[in-house]
């Protein structure tokens, strides 16, 4: 039970950092004689945590001696890409995000014995091209991920000379993410010309990362021997938008 509260801690952290964002801003109502007045369009980035949930089973050690598979291992999440909003009025705005998602998570190997624990080489890689529509209520930002794979790398079995040896996942084998996002922005700076705001969002994937129709590859893991069905993450970042003359109005 140990682990399951360990990876109930980054979800605390970020919802108590959402919670503490949006009471900051929940009765803010932007004067918005800044860019934040306008159309918005630049560049943001993230990073954040990446842990594997669902199914943890794994085929490829069935009849190991001593060995199960318990453990999530947490890894990390990265983003980056254009950034647009638009203010339908002085607390609505719609938002708009697309460019690169990478997501590395792995699992840990216990002893069926619980006399130790042995951190596996087995981590794997996945990168999305994700577009994300979404909308923010003051503080508050509810979004949906659409992510379109790209490539990734998956773990085979470990040799003596090559213990972390991957092979790449063929994006075929992939499928389209469709993930809610909850998060918030937290305003800056505001100038005339842009302005800069501190993000923070998680979400959790709707479907599973490979296709139930993904071939089976000796000495890879597939369809059921992949570390995890879902990656919950968690992202912290900056977004820095221009306010783009003559757009908006408020």
């Amino acid at each position: 039970m140990k682990h399951r509260y360990q990876l109930l801690l980054p979800l605390l952290v970020l919802a108590a950092a959402i919670a503490g964002t949006a009471r900051l801003h929940a009765q803010t109502d932007y004067s918005y004689r800044g860019a934040l007045s306008r159309l918005g369009v630049g560049l943001g980035a993230s990073m954040g945590f990446a842990v594997p949930i669902g199914d943890l089973n794994d085929t490829l050690l069935q009849g190991a001696p001593g060995r199960k598979i318990d453990e999530a291992a947490p890894g990390i999440a990265f983003r980056f890409g254009l950034n647009v909003s638009y203010p339908f009025t002085r607390t609505l705005r719609g938002t708009f995000a697309t460019g690169l998602d990478i997501r590395n998570v792995g699992k840990k190997l216990r002893e069926k014995d619980g006399t130790g624990t042995e951190l596996d080489a087995r981590s794997y890689n996945v990168q999305y091209f994700y577009l994300e529509p979404g909308v923010s209520v003051s503080a508050f930002r509810l979004a949906l991920n659409i992510g379109l794979p790209m490539s990734g790398s998956q773990p085979v079995v470990p040799t003596s000379d090559d213990p972390a040896a991957t092979m790449d996942i063929v994006s075929d084998n992939l499928e389209m993410m469709l993930e809610p996002r909850i998060g918030a922005t937290l305003v800056l700076i505001d100038k005339e010309d842009g302005w800069l705001g501190l993000t923070i969002d998680a979400g959790v994937p709707l479907n599973k990362i490979f296709k139930e129709t993904t071939p089976s590859v000796p000495g890879a893991y597939v369809a059921g021997d992949i570390p995890a069905t879902r990656i919950l993450n968690g992202h912290l970042g900056l977004t820095y938008q221009f306010g783009i003359p003559g757009t908006g109005g408020f």
